[in-house]
């Protein structure tokens, strides 16, 4: 609700800066559209979360053929539709609601917010052994480069400073070194 009337207030200053009394009309006849119509661009275009204009399609594709067919399966819809599952996939995401974190649970033991990034010291744990074990597979160099950015803080200028390469270069290695350190740890 803060958001729509946050939008609303800038579909009024909108209409405050355009507003030409020229017209003859009253302001009120002039703001209540440019209101009405920020707050349906929104809602339209932008919404809470962001998705493509063809995953919105998508969705208003797949709402048609489920009202023909309620019974229709993702697989045979993605067939009917000529799309993949994870674009349906996508089109349902961009279509379904969303929930407020301050919502409370199902189960009744407090909201969404208080369960976000909950992992037990175990999780933990293992975390930090996996870690470990992918950061051994690194060279000297690349564990020095992990350590002055994550450890110290330092920024990519600092450490290219530090190991003698361009800031570019150090983004490119911290992207390299990051995807496999991901992909060791998951495997």
């Amino acid at each position: 609700m803060d958001d729509l009337r946050q939008l609303g207030a800038i579909g009024l200053l909108k209409a405050i800066r355009k507003f030409d009394p020229a017209y003859d009309v009253c302001f009120s006849t002039y703001a209540v559209p440019l209101i009405a119509g920020e707050i349906r661009r929104f809602l339209r275009d932008d919404g809470i979360i962001k998705f493509s204009r063809s995953a919105k399609s998508l969705a208003a594709r797949v709402r048609s053929e489920l009202q023909n067919d309620p019974d229709l399966t993702i697989g045979s819809l993605s067939e009917r539709l000529g799309v993949s599952r994870e674009e349906l996939a996508a089109a349902l995401a961009s279509d379904a609601p969303v929930g407020s974190l301050d919502e409370p649970l199902s189960d009744g033991d407090g909201n969404r917010f208080d369960r976000i990034g909950v992992d037990s010291e175990e999780e933990r744990s293992v975390s930090r052994l996996s870690l470990n074990a992918a950061m051994q597979t690194l060279s000297d160099r690349e564990r020095l480069l992990v350590r002055l950015r994550y450890q110290e803080e330092k920024s990519q200028s600092e450490v290219g400073r530090l190991l003698g390469v361009s800031q570019v270069q150090v983004s490119r290695l911290e992207k390299k070194i990051l995807s496999a350190l991901r992909s060791r740890m998951t495997d």
